[in-house]
């Protein structure tokens, strides 16, 4: 397992000695640079982890690293920033430009020890987070395209009847564009009072914890009928939200 890199950029050498010995028994691999220039390098050689930053320091000072380095929040580093002395309108800029957190000299090793090992909890947690994110997307893109390339009409809709979603054999039943059914009601082409007791029964089946099965028959604008079958199931993410899947099984 390769050891998180940590970059000490302190122009006082007994600072930077300091820092290492707080940090040398926790399995950090650490570098140190006396100024900003120096500390730019080394960042861009070794892309710490985190970064512990003097504001005020000769050549290149913190600021002038924090405007080359140019801090993100999807980044995949924390800076924190040291000073003795910073007055209201430093300490904005410096979280401004992007640092996590400010501390004051002198510095306490336990206090170091503890904040370098919650900067890296926070930021390998929060690298976790944004990659499942990707792949919760990429998974709900690929599903569309499957539910779109089907002939079965799917749909999801609330407990209130109001449809969310549509796929396209649904869309072209209804004869319609998605956009003039997403909004408007589950099954709208039948009487109210008959629209609101299947309703009913498709709910109660479908928040039974099962998938269940429904069919009833619809009349088309032409004047014929057909019988639909409907699987339903509650959506295991959203107890408000139904998801069907209908087939027309008698014409």
């Amino acid at each position: 397992m390769t050891k998180p890199v940590i970059l000490i950029i302190d122009d006082e050498e007994s600072i930077r000695f300091i820092l290492e010995r707080a940090l040398k028994n926790e399995s950090y691999e650490i570098y140190s640079a006396k100024n900003g220039r120096d500390g730019l390098e080394l960042f861009n050689k070794h892309r710490p982890k985190v970064v512990i930053l003097d504001l005020f320091m000769p050549i290149m000072d913190g600021f002038e690293f924090l405007w080359e380095v140019q801090p993100q929040p999807d980044d995949e580093f924390e800076i924190i920033a040291v000073t003795v002395h910073a007055n209201d309108e430093e300490i904005i800029r410096c979280y401004d430009m992007g640092v996590s957190r400010l501390l004051r000299k002198p510095l306490l090793l336990p206090e170091i020890r503890r904040i370098v090992k919650q900067s890296l909890d926070n930021k390998a947690r929060e690298i976790e987070h944004r990659e499942l994110e990707i792949k919760i997307e990429k998974n709900e893109s690929l599903f569309r395209k499957i539910i779109e390339s089907q002939t079965e009409l799917v749909c999801r809709f609330q407990t209130d009847g109001i449809l969310t979603f549509v796929n396209r054999a649904y869309s072209i039943f209804k004869n319609k564009t998605k956009d003039e059914l997403i909004g408007k009601a589950f099954l709208s082409g039948l009487p109210d009072n008959e629209r609101t007791r299947l309703l009913d029964s498709l709910i109660s089946l479908a928040q039974s914890g099962s998938d269940a099965v429904h069919e009833h028959q619809l009349k088309l604008p032409d004047g014929s009928s057909v019988t639909l079958q409907w699987t339903v199931s509650a959506d295991p993410e959203n107890s408000q939200e139904i998801q069907a899947v209908g087939r027309i099984i008698r014409r």
